[in-house]
């Protein structure tokens, strides 16, 4: 998988309407913006600003993998740019990632390929 870089990420995106997924949001989203120049797709992602965020690409496919150490938390969303659409998405809390006997136990301390070979498992 090719890393991307946090560059295409908007945050408090106002213009988060032309969004692929959008739907109304209180508070500007973080957005991710990908594709060639003058023809890029926008999609709002599920991310905060404290959270520590990590673009994945694999052929037609984005991943993005959000973590937050300080309130137990992981996500992944796996969004096809071909289509232009958000396949699936997945979020663990506290309680699925701290439970010894749990599948996910330990996940925010694994790297990310890890990560993602487990959360995928849940898409």
């Amino acid at each position: 998988m090719e890393v991307l870089t946090n560059s295409c990420l908007i945050y408090s995106d106002t213009n988060y309407n032309y969004a692929v997924n959008y739907s109304h949001k209180y508070n500007a989203p973080i957005t991710l913006n990908y594709g060639p120049k003058h023809n890029r797709s926008k999609y709002i992602i599920a991310s905060g600003t404290c959270d520590n965020i990590t673009l994945l690409k694999d052929g037609i496919y984005i991943y993005v993998l959000t973590e937050n150490s300080g309130l137990s938390y992981i996500g992944l969303e796996c969004i096809n740019t071909e289509r232009k659409e958000i396949d699936g998405e997945v979020f663990l809390s506290e309680n699925d990632i701290t439970d010894p006997d749990s599948f996910c136990y330990g996940i925010l301390d694994m790297d990310t390929n890890q990560q993602i070979k487990i959360l995928s498992e849940y898409l």
